[in-house]
């Protein structure tokens, strides 16, 4: 957990200076203004206009740019078509200079898919409204803060990732991190699990049978997580056993100072910062761990998915059964950050992304330096094979690739120019961004194009992606039927038309916003 850690510093590090590099209009002290700040996306204005104008004119991507019931997978799967939704409220100081930066993005269901399943739209209502009202509260608490002194930052994201979507369960995970004079580098999270047909909210005692096994399995895990950080960056080791932590793993949970999600495989806790140490932690008990069958319900136990798809928190690691071999594995994902000392200002930006597997490391950087954006990371698992897809933009342009995981070591995949869809559909008025959809099923990716030309046409495409880490793009008609043409791996070559993928989902503006 020691790069775990590194990684939120460096990320709240990077989050203050992007606060001190915000442009605005705005010079009332301490000012409130939703929505896209005019620094948000990569994408440059002149760029960002002409990709509204040729959406208008495009059909397939207008707001008819997706199979509404289809964004992700087969309607017959039941599988939840998720979106996210990305937002940022912002201040600035009595010198018009940023001060506030708050972000935060939520799931949705898509429009259709909610219809038939009104019970689980009214549950992520409810979690989204919990975040969004933490979001208001904690911009509110730091414009009382620094209201008045023009010699401090704050900034906090309150970023949403989920971990299981299937048939049968959702769960996700929202973490907050917020860093400033008042506030420092601080971690909260909120998990919440549903039944995808009832709506309703899965407690740990409807997964866990025998809770004094589960508890004893827990606590070893966090208790080595917590030494683990607290010897890194302190020298030393817990002065608490193993009984002690069952003991505050109730309390926190209790508190409200952890939450737990349903993975595919497994539980995670995640404990807030200051639980355990200053720093946050999470562990994982797995499904295979049960050898007699008794610490879980055998409604999830034994009803662990062949497939599935989850998204992985940058920093944090992730643990699964890589081969069914009952032995626990991890992976981590993080972001990594350059330092620009030139110019009028120093800062920090996103340099590339690192992976780590096992006792194997790789770091990965863009073709040109600083031209990276977010990063996302999804973690798919397929009988015996597993594979990190990763997504992020390069100067506004989608990029997407795919990284196996085998015999403990990590080997490059195909690598693909494309972007996950977004939908104007699914968006509300108030929204700038259009939310994009998420791959909860790596069989049908829905993702944005656009088709080398004059024009620069923009079209849909399904991203499928095999176990053996290929991906294979499938352009999708105006009736959101699949054509016969298929756009292979490195490049997206569809007959011998070249695809130039340009990300038109994260970062894609209305027009008015620009």
């Amino acid at each position: 957990m020691g790069n775990n850690s590194i990684r939120k510093l460096l990320s709240v590090t990077m989050s203050m200076v992007m606060v001190c590099s915000l442009g605005t209009g705005c010079g009332k002290l301490l000012t409130r203004d939703g929505g896209v700040d005019p620094d948000s996306t990569s994408v440059s204005d002149a760029t960002s206009k002409d990709s509204e104008a040729n959406l208008s004119e495009n059909k397939s991507i207008g707001s008819e740019e997706v199979p509404k019931a289809d964004g992700t997978s087969d309607p017959s799967d039941n599988i939840p078509i998720l979106l996210l939704h990305t937002d940022s409220d912002y201040a600035v100081n009595s010198k018009n200079n940023p001060a506030i930066h708050v972000n935060y993005n939520y799931l949705t269901l898509d429009k259709e898919y909610a219809q038939s399943h009104e019970a689980l739209d009214k549950a992520l209502e409810s979690a989204n409204e919990e975040i969004l009202a933490l979001e208001i509260e904690c911009f509110d608490q730091a414009k009382e803060d620094l209201s008045g002194s023009d010699d401090y930052t704050f900034d906090a994201n309150y970023y949403t990732f989920f971990r299981r979507a299937d048939g049968k369960y959702l769960s996700f995970i929202n973490e907050c991190c917020t860093f400033g004079t008042f506030d420092f580098d601080y971690y909260s999270f909120i998990a919440h699990s549903y039944y995808v047909e009832s709506g309703k909210e899965i407690e740990l005692s409807d997964i866990v049978a025998d809770e004094d096994a589960f508890y004893a399995i827990l606590s070893e895990k966090v208790k080595a997580v917590v030494d683990d950080d607290l010897y890194i960056y302190m020298g030393e080791y817990s002065n608490k056993d193993a009984e002690d932590f069952v003991e505050e793993i109730k309390d926190s949970l209790e508190d409200g100072k952890c939450s737990f999600t349903l993975d595919p495989q497994g539980v995670t806790f995640w404990f807030d910062s200051n639980v355990f140490s200053p720093m946050c932690a999470s562990a994982t008990v797995l499904f295979c761990e049960d050898a007699d069958n008794t610490i879980f319900n055998e409604e999830f136990s034994k009803d662990i998915p062949d497939e599935w798809v989850m998204q992985m928190p940058t920093g944090d690691r992730t643990y699964f059964d890589a081969n069914g071999d009952g032995e626990e594995n991890s992976v981590i994902a993080s972001v990594t950050y350059g330092f620009n000392t030139g110019g009028e200002y120093e800062y920090l930006y996103v340099s590339g992304f690192h992976l780590a597997y096992e006792e194997d490391s790789k770091s990965y950087s863009p073709e040109y330096e600083g031209s990276a954006g977010d990063y996302n990371f999804f973690l798919y698992h397929k009988g015996d094979k597993n594979l990190i897809i990763e997504d992020h933009d390069e100067f506004g342009y989608g990029e997407m690739s795919c990284y196996i995981l085998e015999d403990g070591r990590i080997k490059d995949g195909d690598g693909i120019n494309a972007g996950l869809a977004y939908s104007w559909d699914n968006a509300e008025d108030s929204e700038d961004i259009a939310p994009v959809f998420l791959p909860v099923n790596m069989n049908k990716v829905l993702v944005i194009e656009e088709v080398g030309g004059e024009e620069g046409e923009s079209i849909a495409c399904y991203l499928s992606v095999s176990e053996d880490g290929k991906l294979t793009l499938t352009e999708i008609d105006e009736d959101g039927d699949e054509d016969s043409e298929e756009a292979d791996n490195k490049g997206g070559k569809s007959d011998d038309k070249e695809v130039y993928g340009v990300r038109l989902s994260r970062g894609f503006l209305r027009a008015d916003s620009l």
